[in-house]
């Protein structure tokens, strides 16, 4: 290898040792285009693409993701794929996503240019993840999206928002013994258009809010007790957390996901089915969809 390449090679991961995505992009980009057939040539490109996956400069991290997978053998798991199947789901150009995940080795999917929808288990994700790192429950659509379930209490996220997420589990939840992976949100994909309520309510006992949390769930609405949000350190956040469904008594702030009419509609309900012990608050708006 030329001096100058040893050179730019050093300067390349300099700049990603610092997070310096913009520069580490442009230089292992420059290497593998001036050394076609190099045996680095291929994680090179990947490089050049990841960085600016990190920068999410999508029309970048597409074209040079091309070039890496291009020089990678399809079926074998290779994280080029995987990338190059990120970049084309935040552009939503399906063949290339679809391809992407077949070249990956993912079973039954199929070639085409329609939206990818599916379901692929039970997902957590860490929404936000450079500031709150909330840790919600989802459903994932697609190798790389997720909808989220739960009603996001410590970051401005709501309640069916579509998340893209990263590929490589980051710590992990077990529920009734069986784990479930947490991935990193790298953005939301699509915003819900549900707003998030906050309300207080009171009921003597489990069974009250079991009936709240059934009338909620019976529709395509989210309900949660401010109490079912654990905070915990960031250390085990990462790692492997047991955990499991309570149900709270007495009075409880809700946390709500509805239209405001269907909210107000639901906790009316489920008052007068037991007027002499539950009552119910003022709606006080968390996140309401943009005008």
């Amino acid at each position: 290898m030329r001096e100058q390449d040893v050179a730019l090679w050093n300067e390349g991961d300099q700049a990603w040792e610092a997070g310096d995505w913009a520069r580490a992009g442009r230089v292992f980009a420059d290497l593998a285009a001036r050394n076609p057939g190099d045996a680095n040539e291929a994680a090179w490109w990947f490089n050049a693409a990841l960085a600016h996956k990190n920068l999410r400069d999508w029309p970048s991290a597409l074209e040079l993701g091309r070039r890496a997978a291009a020089l990678v053998e399809p079926g074998t798991g290779e994280p080029a794929f995987w990338n190059l199947g990120i970049a084309a789901t935040a552009l939503r150009d399906w063949a290339t996503a679809r391809q992407a995940w077949i070249d990956f080795g993912i079973d039954g999917i199929d070639p085409g240019e329609d939206s990818l929808e599916g379901y692929f288990g039970p997902v957590c994700i860490r929404l936000d993840p450079a500031t709150t790192g909330e840790v919600v429950w989802g459903r994932r659509i697609c190798p790389t999206r997720a909808v989220v379930l739960n009603v996001p209490m410590a970051c401005d996220r709501r309640f069916g928002d579509v998340i893209l997420h990263d590929g490589v589990p980051d710590g992990e939840r077990v529920l009734n013994g069986h784990p479930v992976p947490v991935f990193d949100e790298i953005e939301v994909w699509q915003r819900s258009e549900l707003p998030t309520w906050a309300v207080e309510v009171s009921a003597p006992d489990a069974s009250d809010h079991e009936a709240l949390h059934k009338l909620f769930a019976s529709g395509k609405w989210g309900v949660e007790a401010g109490s079912a949000m654990n905070i915990i350190c960031e250390c085990c956040s990462h790692g492997s957390l047991a955990v499991r469904r309570t149900v709270p008594t007495g009075t409880r702030t809700m946390w709500l996901a509805a239209p405001a009419d269907v909210a107000r509609d639901l906790l009316a309900r489920w008052r007068d089915e037991a007027p002499d012990r539950r009552t119910v608050g003022k709606l006080h708006t968390i996140s309401a969809p943009s005008a």
